[in-house]
């Protein structure tokens, strides 16, 4: 997948169908540039009526697991 930077709609876009089940298939290139196989847990997250996020769960754990020592970091300072 060829990445693209500055404007955000540079960005890669892909289009799926949703199923009869509510099932959509993520395109070859989003899937290899995620390392997404199949059985790979991914989280889907939206804020208000903002775009779906899909991260792969195992990137999820390590963003959050940093977010935390950060906040714990954040909170050591402030409190000094």
């Amino acid at each position: 997948m060829k990445k693209q930077s500055g404007c955000p709609m540079d960005g890669n876009m892909g289009v799926s169908v949703v199923g009869e089940r509510g099932q959509i298939v993520i395109p070859k290139d989003f899937r290899d540039a995620l390392k997404l196989e199949a059985g790979t847990k991914v989280v889907l997250f939206q804020h208000g009526d903002g775009p779906l996020m899909i991260v792969p769960m195992e990137n999820m754990q390590e963003m959050m697991s940093r977010m935390a020592t950060k906040f714990q970091k954040l909170a050591i300072l402030t409190k000094e």
